[in-house]
């Protein structure tokens, strides 16, 4: 028999370990906080148990639509919390996904984890979760957790998660450098790329090549002119990357308004 073993915030904030048959059996529709759960991924030859933080609106009734956020090399930080905090605030559940600290890693490596399972294992936990629309469910990912992203749409419907299919996969400033691959059959989600035209390590011109896709035929690509890596976050300066090298991050709210802004068109559109 399958079991799920849930590290779940309950109630008033008592952390607790569950084994329970059904996840059903224990998830409310009220319960949020930070969850382990299953994956079949697996790092330096040891299984992985994902990990993550659901959040839910503040009064809402009735089920909530759900994006699950990816992070970037810089873990989870500022950027995931405030898209967190924005969509929240317009009625859409959020799910930070932690691919780092299950593995032990923070992203300063010259190998860094990409594990699209990590999103299957997430919402196929979450799947069970009352309070949870999963017909309306998006995965958005910020750099490397764009790549992520876009790994994860390459899901087995029926075993990875759980017979839901995502409305939409949104990339910013990352996971542009091949075109979606989907084991899904008939499956036409949205596909959003957001790319800063100042970006010197996800190029523009690399993401505007997704426009030429056949996967789906919803297929946008938005460039934000004078937009650099990382536009969304609250850190201005230059790092040097163990991999890419000299890299300018360069924090900029009206690019940030404006990704704002068209992801929740999107998300208003598929939803």
């Amino acid at each position: 028999m399958f079991r799920i073993f849930v590290f779940a915030v309950l109630g008033l904030g008592c952390l607790t370990w569950i084994s329970v048959a059904n996840a059903s059996e224990l998830l409310k529709v009220t319960d949020s906080g930070r969850f382990e759960f299953p994956t079949i991924s697996f790092w330096k030859n040891k299984e992985v148990t994902g990990t993550g933080e659901l959040n839910l609106p503040p009064d809402v009734s009735g089920k909530v639509p759900l994006v699950v956020l990816v992070h970037g090399t810089r873990g989870v930080g500022y950027r995931e919390e405030s898209w967190s905090d924005f969509l929240l605030n317009r009625s859409y559940a959020t799910f930070i996904l932690d691919y780092f600290s299950p593995r032990g890693v923070d992203g300063r490596g010259r190998k860094v984890p990409r594990p699209g399972e990590d999103v299957w294992g997430a919402i196929g936990f979450l799947s069970s979760h009352p309070g949870l629309d999963m017909k309306r469910v998006a995965v958005m990912g910020f750099s490397n957790g764009g790549s992520v992203t876009q790994r994860s749409a390459a899901f087995d419907p029926e075993f990875d998660m759980i017979g839901v299919f995502p409305k939409a996969f949104i990339m910013v400033y990352g996971g542009c450098h091949s075109e979606i691959a989907f084991n899904a059959r008939d499956y036409n989600p949205a596909l959003l790329y957001i790319a800063g035209s100042e970006d010197n390590l996800v190029k523009a011109e690399t993401c505007l090549d997704r426009k030429n896709d056949t996967v789906s035929s919803d297929i946008d690509v938005m460039v934000i002119e004078g937009a650099y890596h990382m536009f969304d976050g609250d850190t201005s300066k230059t790092i040097n990357h163990p991999k890419w090298g000299e890299i300018e991050l360069r924090a900029d709210s009206d690019a940030t308004e404006m990704a704002r802004k068209r992801v929740i068109q999107l998300l208003e559109r598929v939803f």
